[in-house]
């Protein structure tokens, strides 16, 4: 991704509609089958796996989906510099690598900086969808999402956990 590139939903479906973007989406099974069932949203997949960017664009033209789009590039970087502010109506965070060990727990992806960058590229109101099967990673993000904002304009989020076996 260059460093100067602004994604223009509007241009690129060719439509105005919300937009939806899935940090990490793997094999893209979560966001091709949403886009399937709501084709009156714009879906972007986040994904640095080329494998699985790969996998994801054979569903998008196996399934005849012209509401997805796929970006091979970090995340952060997507937040910062790729999406306009305010321009993203939800944010998909699903099963993110948790780091169990408590001596990576600082390469975990939802860190305050991470969460300022999300509230940048939200829409005011918009919604950070977070899902994890750690519980200890769910403790965290709760604490990062509690933690007071220097500027976040993101008014919702939501963790699931479960415990992991």
């Amino acid at each position: 991704m260059h460093p100067d590139y602004v994604f223009d939903a509007e241009a690129e479906f060719g439509r105005k509609a919300p937009l939806i973007v899935e940090i990490g989406s793997g094999l893209g099974d979560a966001v091709c089958h949403a886009a399937e069932e709501n084709p009156d949203k714009d879906f972007l997949a986040v994904e640095v796996y080329t494998p699985g960017l790969a996998n994801t664009l054979i569903k998008i033209n196996s399934r005849g989906l012209s509401n997805v789009r796929v970006v091979e590039a970090n995340a952060p970087e997507v937040l910062a510099t790729m999406l306009p502010p305010g321009s993203v109506t939800e944010l998909w965070v699903f099963f993110p690598d948790p780091w169990h060990k408590s001596r990576h727990h600082k390469r975990r992806l939802i860190q305050p900086a991470f969460a300022e960058l999300a509230a940048r590229a939200l829409k005011p109101g918009g919604l950070w969808r977070i899902a994890t099967d750690w519980s200890n990673y769910a403790v965290h993000v709760r604490e990062v999402l509690a933690a007071p904002p220097s500027s976040r304009t993101c008014t919702t989020a939501s963790a699931a956990a479960r415990r992991a076996p």
